[in-house]
């Protein structure tokens, strides 16, 4: 497992996820490692899905305009 030291944060912030981690009846650390995991970048196969299931939710939404057809809208 890897770890990671960050210096210099704001003590208001510090206390605000010690909070957090008190009502869940976790460690501070914890709480951390869940936020971090929670907002981690999506993979490649993560954004495909995403896609996919967005164009299968909204199959009604035009697709944006290409560049040649908004130049061709300008003349």
């Amino acid at each position: 497992m890897a770890q990671v030291l960050i210096r210099n944060l704001d003590e208001g912030t510090v206390e605000s996820y010690r909070q957090k981690a008190k009502l869940k009846g976790i460690s501070l650390e914890q709480e951390l490692r869940n936020v971090l995991d929670a907002n981690r970048p999506l993979t490649p196969a993560e954004r495909g899905a995403l896609t996919r299931s967005f164009h299968a939710e909204f199959s009604d939404v035009q697709p944006s305009l290409t560049v040649d057809e908004i130049r061709e809208g300008l003349e």
